[in-house]
């Protein structure tokens, strides 16, 4: 399969852009001056730049790779990202403001701090460090694997995938190293920006192309496959598995280290609301 050098021009310069963007948000000193100040921007970010972090953070490949696969293969039971994203985000609004509030107090940076102070157990401190990376590992490795299959689609014949993806993942390593938190806060708003206009295009677009509008798609899976447009009454993945997969996520959303990092790079806790 032969690539498509339009489609791989625009991903070097995205690439290219991000990086660049990255390491000019480390170029003033102050960013390295301390823990604090690297880890979540000495916590002076407002409302608009903790909205973008945040987003960015949470909405990746998981989003354009894991639940449209879970739709393109299941149907409807993708839908369970509705419900846990209404009720993440209905107890963030409540419990986000009280846990910025204490790490505010205390000078907190990670979960694991703050269950330090809060339990005074570096035990349980150090393990819930240490399932906050290794939960990470799949999490970075889906990105990767994003990234990847964008690549294969753009640059076969090109390019050498692997050594890209080595190669960027090394590049935003450094400039995370080096720009502390402003790094991806700041490469975050192209992110999310991509992010709004990809999605409004391939909902706009794609069943124009391939259906002739929303209608003749609908029609297509009522005729195909319509039980993918129901939830299944039995089975694995049934009812319940929806019920409590809604639940558990929303639960724990905020429990990953990288979202509770962005929390903390607020200004206040209105910047949170």
């Amino acid at each position: 399969m032969q690539g498509n050098f339009t489609a791989l021009m625009i991903t070097v310069f995205i690439v290219l852009s991000v990086v660049l963007i990255g390491f000019l948000s480390g170029r003033d000193k102050a960013v390295r001056s301390s823990v604090e100040e690297w880890s979540v921007g000495g916590r002076r970010f407002g409302g608009l730049l903790v909205w973008f972090l945040i987003g960015a953070d949470l909405y990746t490949a998981y989003t354009f790779l894991g639940l449209t696969s879970t739709a393109y293969q299941a149907g409807s039971i993708a839908f369970f990202a509705i419900p846990y994203s209404i009720l993440a985000y209905f107890i963030a609004y409540f419990f986000l403001p009280k846990l910025w509030k204490v790490a505010n107090e205390f000078k907190l940076t990670t979960l694991a701090d703050y269950v330090r102070q809060r339990f005074d157990s570096k035990l349980l401190s150090s393990l819930i460090a240490i399932v906050g990376v290794f939960m990470l590992i799949p999490y970075i490795d889906l990105q990767l694997s994003g990234i990847m299959d964008t690549l294969r689609v753009a640059g076969t014949g090109y390019i050498n995938v692997q050594v890209v993806v080595i190669t960027s993942f090394l590049l935003v390593a450094l400039f995370t190293f080096f720009s502390g938190i402003k790094g991806p806060t700041y490469t975050a708003i192209i992110k999310d920006v991509l992010v709004w206009a990809i999605m409004l295009f391939m909902i706009a677009s794609l069943p124009m192309i391939h259906f002739g509008g929303w209608g003749g798609m609908m029609d297509k899976v009522v005729n195909e496959a319509p039980q993918l447009l129901t939830i299944p009454t039995s089975g694995p993945k049934g009812i319940m598995w929806f019920i409590t997969s809604s639940i558990v996520s929303a639960l724990a959303l905020f429990m990953w280290a990288h979202a509770a990092t962005g929390v903390f790079t607020a200004k206040s806790a209105d910047s949170l609301r």
